[in-house]
Order: structure tokens, then sequence, then C-alpha cells
């Protein structure tokens, strides 16, 4: 509850694969992409730093190597003095 969705981006293609046969539901045209919140997104780059969180939590999973922990870690620094911070 309170929880609000970001806007989510789904890619799909916009006209038929070079030298593949043509399929139901494709015009040809380009794709167009929807920024509700445009380029006024003031958590924009906040977010970009999240979700390179979550692909390194996910690498760091897969591997469970010391490499990939060091990663997080380098990621998790800058990333708690910045929530520290806006909590303060």
């Amino acid at each position: 509850m309170g929880h609000q969705p970001r806007a989510t981006v789904v890619p799909f293609p916009a006209g038929p694969q070079s030298g593949g046969p043509e399929r139901a539901g494709r015009t040809g045209s380009r794709a167009v992409i929807l920024r509700p919140w445009g380029d006024q997104d003031a958590d924009g780059r906040r977010n970009e730093v999240w979700d390179e969180l979550l692909r390194l939590v996910d690498r760091a999973w897969s591997w469970r190597d010391p490499e990939t922990l060091s990663e997080l870690e380098t990621c998790l620094q800058p990333l708690g003095i910045t929530v520290e911070m806006d909590w303060s």
C-alpha cells in the first residue's frame, strides 16, 4: 500500500525482420516509447543506481565469488551514503 508503480516500457518489433516472413500485426513503422514523466524524473539517476544494484545482486547470486561480492560492496557504499543523507 502506498507504493506507486514505476512506468514500464515494453519493447516490441517495429517491422519485419530482414529475410524473415512478415507476421500479422507488424506495420513496418517505428516503435514509440512512452515516457509518462518525460525527462523530468527527479529520481531517474537514483533509480539507475538501484537498477545497477539489482543487476549486481543477480550476478553475485549466480557466481558467488569474491569479485562479484566486491562489485556489490562498491555499489552499496555510495548508495548507503545517499540513503543516509535522504533520511537524515
